[in-house]
């Protein structure tokens, strides 16, 4: 299969509470979709690296796959259907900033119909009292590249 590079634009557009470090963003519906670059990380779990591309700006390291992973990179967990990456918001999203940062997976051999990618926000589990929460319809999947040649 070829590898693909998914673009993550996010854009907070109106917030009830603030986007903090207790918040978990999970990237799911990517059929079929492998990760062979991940790697275990020092927390256990599959780690996947993202990049930054808000121009120097770290949005990359805004984000880590648990409370003791590393900065720019995302828990990776894949099953027969596909991946999808959970990503712990390590910094505060401030409202109307965009967030830009792509991760790459590997597409199967066999021809497929788009994906129904989606991004959800919830609070972080074991969290109680006013939880920081961002609804599907305030978060907007901006674009995915697909290679030319695939």
């Amino acid at each position: 299969g070829e590898s693909n590079e998914i673009t993550v634009s996010m854009q907070v557009a109106y917030l009830e509470y603030p986007i903090d470090n207790r918040t978990v963003i999970t990237i799911s519906g990517l059929t079929k979709a492998k990760a062979p670059t991940a790697m275990m990380g020092p927390a256990g779990d599959m780690e996947l690296k993202l990049t930054d591309l808000s121009g120097g700006q770290g949005h990359d390291l805004m984000f880590a796959p648990s409370l003791n992973g590393r900065t720019g990179y995302g828990k990776w967990t894949e099953d027969a259907n596909g991946g999808t990456l959970t990503l712990l918001v390590r910094e505060n999203l401030e409202c109307s900033g965009v967030f830009v940062f792509s991760f790459e997976v590997k597409n199967p051999n066999d021809g497929q119909a788009a994906a129904t990618v989606s991004i959800q926000a919830n609070p972080m589990a074991g969290i109680s009292g006013a939880s920081p929460y961002i609804g599907i319809a305030d978060m907007f999947p901006d674009r995915i590249r697909i290679p030319a040649d695939g």
